[in-house]
């Protein structure tokens, strides 16, 4: 299952990268126009096309993803972290969306949690997808997602895996195998 979800994701991150890239407005950052829903629907379909017999279900028992392959089951959850801008209808910057700081963390933590006692005996295995981006926005101040999640030990993870894709440097993918 890990070796199938590392693969998928891989490819997901590519089809996000080129989605962003295509529904980008010249005033706008890259991944101003993407989502967590968007991100999941490549990571579905990426997990479909690899393995034609496995069951996937989103939103299954208040988890993002339900991926069964065999007598394996598996329950991931996905974060998603981007600071957005919005803009007015003449083209002017006007409020964000989201940021880094202890509200993000704090959510993340009771995901965390959410899976650490989920207690049906039918999963086989748990995992956080956590993607974000990986700089600062200078609008914004200094804090940045990296501050909170480029070393997820302090979170009690140890098993994490980094996914290697085509805009490493701007966004993080860490698929977290929650125990």
């Amino acid at each position: 299952m890990h070796t199938l979800l590392k693969a998928s994701l891989e490819r997901a991150m590519q089809a996000l990268n080129n989605h962003a890239k295509r529904v980008k407005h010249v005033n706008m950052n890259m991944y101003d126009n993407v989502d967590e829903s968007t991100f999941r629907s490549f990571l579905l379909a990426e997990i479909m096309r690899r393995e034609r017999n496995a069951m996937c279900q989103t939103e299954w028992h208040r988890s993002d993803l339900l991926v069964q392959l065999g007598r394996a089951a598996a329950l991931v959850e996905i974060k998603f972290y981007f600071t957005r801008r919005t803009y007015s209808l003449d083209g002017t910057g006007s409020g964000w969306k989201g940021g880094p700081g202890s509200k993000n963390e704090a959510e993340f933590e009771k995901c965390i949690d959410k899976l650490r006692h989920s207690d049906l005996p039918e999963i086989t295995h748990k995992f956080l997808v956590l993607v974000y981006f990986c700089g600062t926005i200078k609008e914004r101040g200094s804090r940045s997602y990296g501050s909170s999640y480029d070393d997820v030990r302090r979170f009690g993870l140890t098993t994490v895996k980094t996914i290697e894709h085509c805009d490493s440097q701007s966004v993080a993918c860490k698929l977290i195998r929650v125990e």
